[in-house]
């Protein structure tokens, strides 16, 4: 599965992260189940779309963080 648009995401990803943490989001996503698709494998659970949602929001992770309200906001910088 690829995420052509943002509207295409899940809700978790919509109702959570700004529009650039959608967009990061979205093209870790597609990379990452291209290339375990590519591969033939997908991860310890062996589905491509398991992992590519793991490294979709460890791509996240390096500039977004969650907040009390369920929402995440860019991690302020040092």
């Amino acid at each position: 599965m690829k995420y052509k648009e943002l509207q295409d995401l899940p809700e978790t990803v919509t109702k959570r992260l700004p529009m650039r943490g959608q967009k990061i989001y979205m093209q870790a996503f597609n990379d990452a189940w291209f290339a375990a698709v590519g591969n033939g494998g997908g991860g310890q659970d062996g589905s491509p779309e398991a992992a590519a949602h793991r490294m979709a929001w460890s791509a996240v992770l390096k500039e977004y963080e969650p907040s009390d309200d369920d929402k995440w906001r860019p991690k302020k910088r040092s």
